[in-house]
């Protein structure tokens, strides 16, 4: 019985993850994808498809209905908040993007 409940708590745990998610900001032309093997894609908005070699990897951590996401690129760390993936809306996802100078801003995501 044991083995039978832990096997569905895995299970109902990959399934929380298992569509992508795609991002955009008001001012960007970029594309933020957030896939199910915890790893996060940029990308230009006319690209339709990322070679595998541009993910990024990064921690992904559950959080009640949705996620928080975190990665380094370039010199800086982000932090990629989904309130519930079950109902995106620009009010309640943001990502903050922290300068090693200790400098953050956060900017709302238009997500999919």
């Amino acid at each position: 019985m044991k083995k039978l409940t832990f096997i569905s708590i895995l299970i109902f745990s990959n399934a929380l993850f298992a569509k992508d998610i795609k991002c955009s900001m008001n001012f960007s032309s970029k594309v933020i994808s957030l896939n199910e093997d915890k790893t996060v894609t940029l990308s230009s908005s006319e690209e339709t498809r990322v070679p595998a070699s541009n993910a990024i990897p990064g921690r992904r951590v559950k959080q009640l209905n949705g996620f928080e996401q975190t990665f380094s690129h370039d010199g800086k760390d982000y932090i990629i908040k989904i309130q519930d993936q079950d109902s995106l809306s620009e009010n309640s996802d943001y990502m903050i993007i922290k300068a090693r100078s200790g400098h953050q801003v956060m900017y709302p995501l238009l997500c999919k």
